[in-house]
């Protein structure tokens, strides 16, 4: 998912929360979850944990926020990433399916690389 997929699913998902929906996620990205380019990481980080239902709820929105902040860091030099679950080479080249193995996230750097992540 690119940076701008991240920012639309976030819209819609605020946009869920204002006119009071309760459908829980949107598109894939929990709600309340926004990522201004404005707003210090500061402030996503701790309305993770104020508003987070649950700690897999936490941790789930916690990798949304790794995996924006990781596309619009240079040094960190990622072209693509995904969950694990929705990895579209996991089966080929791991032979594991989309349940919890430890990796949180998977990262295709600008060097064709592939790095695990744990958040």
């Amino acid at each position: 998912m690119n940076p701008k997929q991240h920012r639309e699913i976030a819209s819609k998902a605020n946009a869920a929360e204002r006119s009071g929906s309760s459908g829980g996620e949107a598109e894939g990205l929990p709600r309340p979850f926004d990522i201004p380019k404005d707003q210090p990481i500061r402030v996503l980080y701790e309305r993770i944990f104020e508003k987070a239902e649950s700690a897999d709820e936490k941790g789930e929105w916690f990798e949304h926020l790794f995996m924006a902040v990781a596309l619009e860091v240079p040094d960190f030099e990622v072209e693509e990433i995904w969950t694990w679950k929705e990895w579209p080479d996991r089966e080929r080249l791991t032979g594991k399916d989309g349940r919890d193995k430890g990796i949180d996230l998977v990262a295709k750097l600008i060097s064709g690389d592939l790095v695990a992540i744990q958040c």
